[in-house]
């Protein structure tokens, strides 16, 4: 029997083809070459921050070194921050590591690719620190927030969060598609 269509278009994602892993591999390359800094924060500026003034959804995450279930879903928000740091989005990570161990939180933040914004905490008041963040936090970590301009939290989790489904999130937020509202730089 003969075919009636012996070749039909490819349909699909062209990040996926063999061609484009040239240009995968100089994003790679120049997002490993990124600074990464981790800045410190008290009480008072996280409110500030939290209360986002500015026009970018704000996406924030708690989290230490010794807190496994951070150091495992940490990967994925260096890949949010890739993925949409170029949008109305700005991804905030807040060690709540001891102040006097913030070497090795930033080693944790360059081995990781973390080139976002990072900060330490400073206060040693956790109940400040979870009324300045978000009164309807309990405490445990890792805890994600998702703040619309304007600061109303749209997004909250305690524990790990569910990658795919924070994306989809994002992107419902976002836009599905990068030129929905590209960022001004």
């Amino acid at each position: 029997r003969e075919v009636k269509v012996p070749t039909t278009r490819v349909f699909g994602c062209s990040t996926k083809w063999k061609e484009k892993a040239a240009g995968v591999a100089k994003a790679d390359a120049a997002w490993a070459k990124r600074p990464v800094d981790l800045g410190t924060i008290d009480a008072a500026d996280l409110k500030t921050l939290v209360a986002n003034k500015g026009e970018d959804y704000l996406l924030l995450n708690v989290w230490a070194t010794w807190c496994q279930p951070c150091v495992a879903e940490f990967p994925e928000l260096v890949k949010m921050q890739r993925m949409y740091g170029r949008r109305h989005f700005k991804l905030v990570t807040l060690s709540v590591d001891n102040p006097d161990h913030k070497e090795q939180a930033s080693k944790f933040l360059k081995r990781s690719q973390a080139a976002m914004t990072n900060f330490l905490y400073t206060g040693t008041d956790r109940d400040e620190l979870a009324e300045a963040l978000d009164p309807k936090w309990t405490g445990p970590i890792p805890f994600t927030i998702l703040v619309a301009p304007g600061g109303e939290v749209i997004y909250r989790k305690e524990g790990r969060f569910d990658a795919q489904a924070l994306k989809t999130i994002i992107a419902d937020t976002l836009g599905r598609t990068y030129a929905s509202r590209k960022k001004k730089e």
